[in-house]
């Protein structure tokens, strides 16, 4: 009894975590950004955007200049 009360609690535990991952992921949407990686212009969905700036991404697309009057 007091094993299957243990994988019982586990299970809902490793399920628990997986929705809460699946929520996060649909709260922040699947809005597209657009970054500066690797010297290319790319569109990323919004939360991707983290992973993309730790790893040598710059906000907005590559060569953007500001055009001045």
């Amino acid at each position: 009894m007091k094993t299957s009360k243990r994988i019982t609690l586990i299970a809902l535990a490793i399920l628990s975590g997986l929705g809460a991952a699946g929520v996060t992921a649909l709260a922040q949407g699947d809005d597209l950004v657009a970054l500066c990686f690797r010297n290319r212009t790319i569109q990323v969905p919004a939360y991707l955007v983290p992973r993309y700036i730790a790893n040598g991404a710059s906000g907005g697309p590559c060569g953007v200049t500001p055009t001045g009057g």
